[in-house]
């Protein structure tokens, strides 16, 4: 069948079925699945609903269902035991890989259709295939097959302490992290989002809010690969205070290299030492907004040696990187 997971069969610590069926004289099979019960490492999944299937209709050989189940305590690192065959394989990989660890403390689960269907594209209404489940201290690793530093490290920090949701309709699936964690930065209301799970070439989309130190949020930049697109820029910058950083990323799971991402870095009257053997820009306020193709300081303003600065600049039209501080330098800072 087309939803059966992979890893079947499983062993069961527990098992508890009420489960009839019959034949009828036009060879239309029906199962009627008053309870079953399943508990497994933990986890404990009651299902229930109808299975249908005219045994005469060659065009629909797996038959309908009408399923509901719910599950409680599955540790989100076994999920890829549960991913039916038919997932398309770049997304079955991207399953198993980044969803790493935490739990999912509650789902329910509705499947109703034709299962030559499964997963039912698009929300066309041709079947249902819903999927909700509370996540708990999960931790997400969203580019799970791409690395740095020669594979020593994922190629983006990874999302931890997540508290949020699980959703799948149809080909539709979206994770919502009401709060959550990076390098020591908090995040909050961050969407992962898989608008089409059956595409040729599905998209993961990212949006979310962190913040905290600037020192951390710096630090986040210099793991990822920002740090390359602004020339190393705030690889040795020292920093004081808060800030924020809101990051969007596009990243196209069948072709990586062709990513796109674009984020923010607000300063908030924080004390920095952008550059090592440089003074320290006291009271700065700005941004620092990057992308894919390079970045640009905007608005950036403080007082370097007691008197104000202005700083600018970014990635120039031919690649190479121009900042420049434009302010007045005096006796008294000079001292």
């Amino acid at each position: 069948l087309p939803f059966y997971a992979a890893n079947a069969p499983q062993k069961a610590d527990g098992l508890m079925a009420k489960i009839g069926w019959k034949r009828s004289a036009d060879n239309v099979l029906s199962v009627d699945i008053g309870q079953l019960s399943l508990l497994q490492d933990g986890m404990r999944m009651n299902i229930s609903g109808q299975y249908t299937n005219d045994l005469k209709d060659t065009a629909n050989r797996y038959g309908s269902a009408d399923l509901k189940a719910k599950i409680e305590n599955l540790e989100i690192a076994r999920v890829r035991k549960y991913i039916p065959l038919q997932t398309p394989v770049s997304l079955k990989e991207w399953l198993s890989g980044a969803l790493k660890g935490g739990k999912v403390s509650e789902a329910e689960i509705h499947l109703k259709g034709a299962l030559a269907d499964f997963p039912y594209a698009g929300q066309s209404g041709n079947g249902i295939f819903s999927v909700r489940a509370r996540l708990a201290d999960g931790l997400l690793n969203f580019t799970p097959d791409t690395f740095a530093d020669g594979g020593k490290r994922p190629l983006w920090p990874v999302i931890e302490k997540i508290q949020g949701e699980f959703r799948m309709n149809g080909s539709y699936l979206a994770i919502h992290a009401d709060s959550a964690e990076t390098n020591h930065a908090v995040l909050e209301n961050v969407d992962v989002i898989i608008a089409d799970v059956l595409s040729d070439n599905p998209q993961l989309d990212i949006k979310g809010k962190a913040a905290g130190t600037l020192q951390h949020l710096v630090g986040y930049v210099n793991l990822s690969p920002v740090t390359d697109w602004i020339g190393h820029l705030t690889e040795k910058t020292t920093a004081t205070g808060n800030a924020k950083l809101a990051l969007e990323m596009h990243l196209p799971l069948e072709k990586m290299a062709a990513s796109t991402v674009k984020g923010t870095l607000q300063f908030d009257n924080n004390d920095i030492v952008l550059l090592e053997d440089l003074p320290v820009i006291t009271k700065t306020q700005g941004q620092l907004l990057f992308s894919e193709k390079g970045f640009r300081l905007e608005k950036v303003r403080g007082d370097f040696l007691h008197e104000p600065v202005t700083v600018s600049g970014g990635t120039q039209p031919d690649g190479h990187f121009l900042v420049r501080a434009d302010g007045v330098l005096s006796a008294r800072g000079l001292q």
